[in-house]
Formats: structure tokens, C-alpha cells, sequence
């Protein structure tokens, strides 16, 4: 059986005896009469009765041009020797394929579809359809499984893929950074050859480069002591890192490089720094690059919540009359500064709110420094009202929420009534310097003495 392409001359040879034998010498009878015929049934094809050619060794040859013939698997060869007495044998054990259709779906893959390498040494993915033979060339070294056709697949260092019709084949490219070219064409058992198919690939020996770290997608703050690092680096197999991250399987060690990691940072609130560099194939370190985030897992804590006369701060008892300008005073346990800060004032009785008698809203206290916040309250043409509740909340960058409104003031306007002084329980004449006050009035918190009394 034979499988040739239908633009080659086939030499058809035969060395049949009529007499089916040799002589004791082994010799072959020359000088018989050759008839040849070939036939498709398929493609209706006859080539008609043709002289065999006597080589005068006992073996005799046709030439079949096959040019411009069709593919077809049933070229039947028959061939008649036979010798002056006429004695004849037949042979039609030959049938050739002609086979006109060369590999498909031919390709090539440099390092599973890999961009970049920094190794000399690349693996070719290889697959085609009906390929019995391959030839690989290109930005690669010559060697025994390039620049010549070759079994495919090759007996040679290959390592079968997943695939029946791929095959993994390593081959080292030439000297010298840049872009590689490695092109590869397929051979059938009929010498049908492919057209060439190409893959490329830079080869870059330098160390990893634009390397970055970012910590969860670039939040200045975060709650949790988890987070997600994005990452990035050209020519990077490996990467390691390190900072202010618990020690486990992940970090300050070398790991595959990923874009994505999740580490866990140190305990502790305040600025945490995560640093990562980056190793290629052929070893070769980058610098460290780094990122940083704060940690803060506390909400703020407020220590005091106060009220007092701006223009007497010794009146702090929470109880004012209308037209006072009253401070409200807010103290944070650790000092904080730069929080977000909010006040509110409402009476329930007197259906109000900041800023009476029309509701807009909240306001916002002022950043007194030191971990101090102020809210100055004017309290003129306010009604009297003992539920003017004080609401204040702080937040931090990273959201923490701290409300207190447990300040409660009352506004009076209404002065003590009924009021009475009495000298020596009422007597009219004192023989002494020093006398005796009996004081009272109804509402009163503090009392005010002048006179002819020694200061």
C-alpha cells in the first residue's frame, strides 16, 4: 500500500516470474513481456494498456504520471508478465492512495500563549490534523529537532499535552533580547506539505519592571485587618511579600505571581505598610515597592460633653435664660483630630431645631485642635424649655460613628420670685458690725450681695 501526491511521476517496478521461482543461481528471467494497467472505480479512471519497461534484470518499470489527478484510495495496479510460451502471471496486489490535501489546523504555541519569557529555553505547543512529519525554524537554535523534518510526534523531548493531536516540544531561541519568531509547517504521509503557521514571543532577561502594589484598590483606610493586594509586574514568575503582614503561607516567602492576594495586616491600629518585589524564571530580583494603608478598627470615644457661658465659663450647670451664648464643648478620649463632626439641638416640647424657628439641619462643630470640638449656640428669642437635648456624633476617615446626647439644658426666662432679705431676724438696731442674712426667694440657684457690706 502507498500514499503519493497526484503531481508526482510514479515508477511502478515488478519482479514477478511467470514461473513463479528462480534458478538455482537465483537468477531473475529477463525478457519477458510487461503489460500494465491502473484503474479508479471512484474517480473512473482507466490509464488503458501500457508496456512495462524490461530493465534487463529480471525487473521491469512504468513511469505513472499522476499529475492533475483526483484524490481517490482505490488505484488498483495490475501487471501481466508472461514468456514466449505464452505462460502468464497476473498481479493486483498494489492499490496507491493519492492523498492531494496537506495538514490543517496546523499551530504553534510558544509557553502556553506567554507574551514574555525570561528564559532561552521556551516549550512549542504543537497540533495539526493528519500530520505525519514537522519542521520547525525561525529565532530558534539548530539542533536535532529543528531546521529538518522530523516525526510528529518527535520521539525527542516531548511530553504529550491534554490533547491526542498536541504535543509539547522544547527548543532553545537565539541569543539576543527582543521579539522571537518560531514558524512551524506539517507534513502528511504523502509529502503534502502545510503552509507555515507562526507564534512570537519577547525574550527579556532583565529584571522584573513596572511593578506595583496597590492595597484594597486604594483606600486610605480600613476596618478590617484583612485586605486585598492588586499587583503587577512585566516578566515576573515569582513574588514575596512583606511588611506589616502575619507570617503564613502567603508572605516573606517566594510564591507564584498572581495579580490578586489577600493578607492579613498586623494587629494594631495606624499605618500599615505592605512591600512585594518580584523574580523572573532566570532568578533576577526586582527593588521592593510598597503601599500603604491605616488600620483602624476603634471608633472614636467621647469623654465630655459640656455647655457653658462663653462670657462666664464658670456658668457650666446647664441652666441658661434666653440670649445667652452658650459653648457647647466636646472633649475625645485619645485627642482625635480631623473628624468628621456634627451637632443637632431640639426641643420636643417647643418643636425645635437648629437653627429655630426653621429647620436646616444639623451642624457642624469647629476642630478646636488637641482632640476639642466647639459649637457655639446662640440662644437669643429662645422660649423656655427644660428638654433641649444636645446631640453630637463624630465619625472617622474609616466611618466610625460615635453619638452622645446625654447634654440636656434648660432655658429659663422667668427670674426668682418672692424674693426676701432679712437682717437679725427683722430687728431695727444692731450693736455690732457683723449681722446676720436670712435670704430666700423661690427659684433661686445663686444670690448676688452689695451694699453697705464689706466687700
Amino acid at each position: 500500500l502507498c500514499a503519493l501526491c497526484s503531481s508526482m511521476r510514479l515508477l511502478v517496478a515488478s519482479d514477478v516470474s511467470p514461473t513463479h521461482k528462480q534458478d538455482a543461481k537465483g537468477l531473475r528471467e529477463s525478457g519477458l513481456i510487461g503489460d500494465i494497467q491502473i484503474k479508479s472505480d471512484s474517480r473512473n479512471y482507466h490509464s488503458g494498456s501500457q508496456k512495462l519497461q524490461d530493465k534487463g534484470d529480471g525487473t521491469y518499470n512504468y513511469l505513472w504520471d499522476t499529475t492533475d489527478l483526483l484524490e481517490a484510495q482505490d488505484y488498483q495496479i495490475v501487471v501481466k508478465l508472461s514468456d514466449i510460451l505464452d505462460r502468464e502471471v497476473t498481479d493486483t496486489s498494489l492499490v496507491i492512495i493519492l492523498d492531494n490535501t496537506p495538514p490543517q489546523n496546523g499551530q504553534v504555541m510558544i509557553n502556553s500563549g506567554q507574551v514574555i519569557t525570561a528564559s532561552g529555553s521556551v516549550s512549542l505547543t504543537l497540533s495539526a490534523d493528519e500530520a505525519q512529519e514537522m519542521y520547525l525554524e525561525g529565532d530558534i537554535v539548530a539542533d536535532s529537532n529543528t531546521f529538518q523534518w522530523i516525526p510528529y510526534p518527535s520521539e525527542f523531548g516531548i511530553v504529550f499535552g491534554s490533547l491526542t493531536n498536541d504535543f509539547v516540544l522544547w527548543v532553545n531561541l537565539t541569543d539576543g533580547d527582543g521579539e522571537k519568531e518560531v514558524l512551524a509547517k506539517f507534513r502528511d504521509a504523502a509529502l503534502n506539505e502545510s503552509l507555515p503557521v507562526k507564534a512570537t514571543i519577547t525574550l527579556d532577561r532583565s529584571s522584573p519592571k513596572e511593578m506595583s502594589i496597590t492595597i484594597a484598590n486604594g483606600e486610605a483606610y480600613t476596618v478590617s485587618r484583612t485586605v486585598e493586594l492588586t499587583l503587577s509586574a512585566q516578566n515576573a514568575e515569582q513574588m514575596l511579600i512583606s511588611g506589616d503582614v502575619i507570617y503564613d503561607s502567603k508572605t516573606f516567602t517566594w510564591i507564584p505571581y498572581a495579580t490578586k492576594r489577600t493578607v492579613t495586616l498586623t494587629p494594631g491600629d495606624g499605618e500599615k505598610r505592605v512591600k512585594v518585589k518580584f523574580k523572573n524564571s532566570a532568578e533576577l530580583e526586582s527593588e521592593f515597592v510598597e503601599d500603604t494603608i491605616i488600620l483602624d478598627m476603634t471608633a472614636p470615644v467621647i469623654s465630655s460633653l459640656q455647655s457653658q457661658d462663653v462670657n462666664n465659663p464658670r456658668d457650666a450647670d446647664i441652666y441658661y435664660h434666653a440670649g445667652q451664648r452658650i459653648k457647647i464643648l466636646v472633649e475625645t478620649e485619645k485627642k482625635e483630630t480631623g473628624l468628621t463632626s456634627t451637632i443637632q439641638i431640639f426641643s420636643a416640647t417647643q418643636g425645635y431645631k437648629l437653627s429655630w424657628p426653621l429647620d436646616s439641619g444639623s451642624k457642624t462643630l469647629q476642630d478646636e485642635g488637641n482632640g476639642s470640638y466647639s459649637f457655639l449656640w446662640d440662644t437669643e428669642g429662645l422660649p423656655e424649655a427644660s428638654d433641649f437635648r444636645v446631640e453630637v456624633k463624630l465619625s472617622d476617615a474609616a466611618n466610625h460613628e460615635v453619638v452622645d446626647n446625654s447634654l440636656l439644658i434648660t432655658i429659663d426666662n422667668t427670674p426668682p420670685q418672692k424674693g426676701q432679705l432679712v437682717i437679725n431676724d427683722g430687728k431695727q438696731i444692731t450693736g455690732s458690725r457683723s449681722v446676720r442674712l436670712s435670704i430666700s426667694a423661690e427659684g433661686a440657684m445663686t444670690v448676688y450681695l452689695e451694699g453697705d457690706i464689706v466687700k
